[in-house]
């Protein structure tokens, strides 16, 4: 299913232009219908305090307004510049596609209670919970053995990765804007305003 997805975008073009490569589609946190002709990807970590705000302030509206009713497709892609992405994408790699918005939505609404440096326990809590519990996640002998980690390499290695985030793709084009409800607002309206 993951494949399917990175496919179809690339077959409508939305590949075109990207000036590096994604990390595998079982990484990315999927919202909506993949076949809406709005699709916005956000590059996020979890060691971001903005990250945070826009997923708790600004998200969840555009996913009340626009992706529950199938007008936009979303996918969180990790940025596994830090150990707690990097932890959060060796979980990614063991969980159902309907299980990854569950184990986002947990994760982000405890780390910002708790904070940080909790982040791994809490991580290894909500895989308890999922069926898929992973007691070593904290330890770099068993990370440095994993998929999540040699992609993880790989995606960081390359010249034109995400500088700044979080930051948004629009159908394929890289936003420079913060990524806001407002802005996205905007944005939506404009591509709706222009497929009519």
């Amino acid at each position: 299913m993951d494949r399917f997805i990175l496919a179809y975008l690339c077959s409508l073009g939305v590949c075109a232009g990207w000036a590096f490569e994604k990390l595998d589609p079982k990484y990315l946190i999927t919202y909506g219908n993949p076949d809406s002709h709005i699709k916005i990807v956000e590059y996020f970590s979890m060691s971001c305090a903005k990250c945070f705000d826009f997923f708790q302030e600004d998200f969840q509206p555009i996913k009340n307004k626009y992706i529950n009713n199938g007008e936009v497709f979303w996918a969180f892609h990790p940025d596994p510049a830090d150990l707690l992405t990097l932890q959060a994408m060796v979980c990614l790699e063991h969980l159902k596609e309907d299980q990854k918005p569950l184990f986002l939505e947990a994760v982000l609404t405890h780390i910002r209670e708790k904070k940080h440096k909790h982040g791994c326990i809490i991580m290894q809590a909500v895989m308890e919970v999922l069926g898929h519990p992973l007691p070593n996640l904290a330890e770099m002998d068993f990370l440095e053995k994993t998929d999540a980690f040699k992609n993880a390499f790989l995606f960081l290695k390359q010249k034109d990765v995400i500088k700044t985030i979080p930051m948004v793709e629009i159908n394929g084009k890289i936003r420079e804007e913060y990524p806001t409800r407002e802005f996205l607002e905007r944005e939506i309206s404009f591509l709706r305003r222009k497929a009519s």
